[in-house]
């Protein structure tokens, strides 16, 4: 459906009806990107921006358990016989020590709470200054190492969850609103660029009226009202990709429509919202590299993730 994943350096929306799953969508990205490189993975970190206060511990931390189980018992056992095959070929000897060594590289819900930072907005000037701060974040947060070079590769994911909810009631003027929402969007787009980086924001649903000649038309009929994502054209054409997730209407789970990308047509597949979550990926922007699906992870309340996440872990039942 997305020819691959979601392309860091630009913008891609998720929007849909309230309880679709569009938090926990976004939960999930923030722990598929700290997947080690061999296992499809970015090995990065991510910021997850909050307008909306609906970020879940206790379902992060089932989230977390779900990824762990399945490295463990899926990912890891076809890699042992990949490496055991490869020591074959090679006549070499040393497959034990490569074992260890991806055993090592594997995430802990530990390790997975350290690499998600949390940002609680309230309204739309905390938004855009934590947009605007988040170049230094990325450089000069606690667990980043001291190299400069691998510093700014660190962040590689930036959730926006919700961009409307700051934006859609708080203003009468919607040219200002639009000059706003192009500055939130410069900012986003900059950090992802010097961070090569992923930036995906949520968005709500509004109704446009279009009935003809007074008529109350139905939703589905010609010319009647339709469920199109809110904030106005102007910020669609911001994001280079839009994804609409959506109730089926036979009752068979939810639908994910693709409503604009640069290099893909519209399509649909179903999803279902369950404890493994979504099959969507991340990838960088040469589409090469790809986040496998899996599960996601915990988050702490304020980050970076340190002794607090940890102590947010242990008091979960």
């Amino acid at each position: 459906l997305l020819d691959g994943g979601f392309p860091c350096g630009r913008i891609t929306e998720v929007c849909g009806q309230p309880g679709i799953g569009k938090t926990q969508f976004c939960l999930q990205t923030c722990l598929t990107v700290q997947l080690p490189k061999w296992c499809s993975g970015l090995s990065g970190e991510a910021v997850f921006i909050d307008t909306e206060g609906s970020f879940m511990t206790k379902r992060l931390f089932q989230m977390g358990e779900s990824l762990v189980t399945h490295c463990n018992k899926r990912i890891v056992p076809e890699l042992k016989k990949l490496l055991s095959l490869s020591a074959k070929e090679s006549a070499d000897t040393d497959e034990g020590s490569a074992y260890a060594k991806v055993l090592a590289s594997l995430p802990t819900p530990e390790s997975l709470l350290r690499g998600v930072h949390y940002i609680r907005c309230t309204d739309y000037l905390q938004l855009l200054a934590a947009t605007r701060r988040l170049p230094d974040f990325c450089r000069y947060h606690p667990d980043a190492t001291v190299n400069f070079a691998k510093l700014r590769l660190q962040v590689r994911l930036i959730v926006v969850d919700s961009v409307a909810l700051p934006f859609r009631y708080e203003f009468d003027c919607i040219p200002q609103r639009n000059r706003l929402l192009a500055a939130l969007s410069q900012a986003l787009l900059s950090v992802a660029g010097s961070q090569n980086a992923a930036v995906i924001v949520t968005n709500q649903i509004t109704t446009r009226f279009n009935a003809m000649d007074g008529r109350d038309t139905s939703f589905n009929e010609t010319g009647g009202n339709q469920l199109v994502p809110a904030l106005g054209d102007s910020w669609g054409h911001i994001c280079s990709i839009r994804l609409l997730l959506e109730r089926s209407f036979d009752d068979r789970g939810q639908l994910a429509k693709l409503l604009k990308h640069p290099g893909r047509p519209p399509g649909t597949a179903r999803y279902q919202v369950t404890v493994r979550l979504f099959d969507f990926w991340l990838c960088p922007g040469d589409f090469t590299t790809r986040l496998t699906p899996s599960q996601a992870s915990c988050l702490l309340p304020f980050g970076p993730a340190t002794r607090a996440s940890v102590t947010t872990t242990s008091a979960l039942p």
